[in-house]
């Protein structure tokens, strides 16, 4: 029983670096547009990145699982915990900022890290960073209740990003907010309401057809309240425009982004060449910008350049594999300074 659990994790893990793997592709591609391409391409990608963090917090369940067997909580295990994390995190982006630093002479600060001058692409580490912090107590409240853990930071982080944007909140303090990278997409601690959301979705993935019936009617019942709260809002738009236009701009995509990855992991999707693509996302995303910046710079094409195209593509097939080694090496050396 517990060899049959293993290989369905194993066969689900698969699953997940084919979809990292569609998200960094879009990355790639959307970064790409940016620089090269006249045109305004910015944001192409953002909503597919919510697949970096469905796909992170589906990961971090079984890593707190593993590091807080029987659900024990103590400083020990907690400090392991993030400093396992920061090993996973930090250096290769603080590489990362070096060299992008060097090749485009624009110093990046330390401060990127918890978010503060965030530059690009690099809001990613900031925010992922900060739903870390966050999940060992989103997984004690998983142990404890499942219904509560979920629905109840939705709630909270939903009526805060209400409140921002609607004007009661003090625009100083929304200012200091959006600076530490809170705002995603317009709607506050979003990415951390995909990333809790997504950690709840082992257990459901793997137990659907034991779920009471208790689990399964809360769910049909938020889903139903955020449907009607849709209706209403698509109604009376005047009133309701900020409900109205999250949902069409983004809410509903980001749904069905959840359902598509869902429906993958659940039958054990995989795509060889996507599932390769997964397996490196991170140094690929950390490090593609500054290929990007600097094959502009070697070769200073024009905007619509065919020619950078077919260079970018060579000189990219080199890095990916390139990526390989990287993170062959950063896990070695995350290995040895493991606690």
């Amino acid at each position: 029983m517990i060899e049959k659990k293993k290989i369905r994790v194993e066969r689900t893990f698969s699953s997940t670096n084919t979809l990292r793997g569609i998200g960094i592709f879009a990355v790639l591609i959307n970064h790409y547009a940016n620089i090269n391409l006249s045109g305004d391409y910015r944001g192409f990608a953002n909503i597919i990145t919510s697949l970096f963090f469905i796909m992170s917090g589906y990961g971090i369940y079984y890593s707190l699982m593993r590091n807080f067997k029987d659900n024990i909580f103590t400083y020990k295990n907690l400090i392991i915990f993030y400093y396992r994390r920061s090993l996973r995190l930090l250096p290769l982006f603080v590489l990362a900022m070096i060299l992008e630093s060097a090749i485009r002479s624009n110093f990046q600060t330390i401060l990127m890290i918890p978010g503060r001058d965030y530059s690009g692409h690099y809001w990613f580490v900031s925010s992922i960073f900060q739903c870390y912090i966050i999940s060992p107590l989103i997984y004690y409240l998983l142990s404890k209740n499942r219904i509560v853990a979920v629905v109840l930071p939705i709630f909270i982080f939903s009526l805060l990003s209400y409140s921002f944007n609607i004007g009661i909140v003090p625009h100083t303090i929304v200012n200091v907010l959006d600076k530490l990278h809170f705002d995603y997409r317009n709607i506050f601690f979003l990415h951390i309401i995909i990333f809790i959301i997504s950690m709840s979705l082992p257990y459901y993935i793997e137990n659907w057809s034991q779920a009471n019936s208790s689990d399964k009617n809360y769910i049909i019942s938020a889903l139903t309240i955020f449907l009607l709260i849709i209706l209403v809002s698509s109604k009376y738009d005047n009133r309701f425009q900020y409900i109205n236009t999250i949902a069409l701009e983004t809410i509903f995509p980001i749904v069905l982004i959840f359902i598509v990855s869902i429906f993958i992991m659940k039958n054990y999707i995989s795509f060889p060449a996507l599932s390769f693509l997964g397996k490196i996302s991170y140094p690929v995303y950390l490090f593609h910008g500054s290929v990007y910046y600097s094959i502009d710079k070697l070769f200073s094409y024009e905007l619509n350049s065919v020619k950078e195209l077919f260079i970018t593509v060579f000189f990219i097939s080199i890095f990916l594999f390139t990526c390989v080694y990287v993170q062959k090496i950063e896990k070695k050396v995350a290995t040895v300074l493991k606690l």
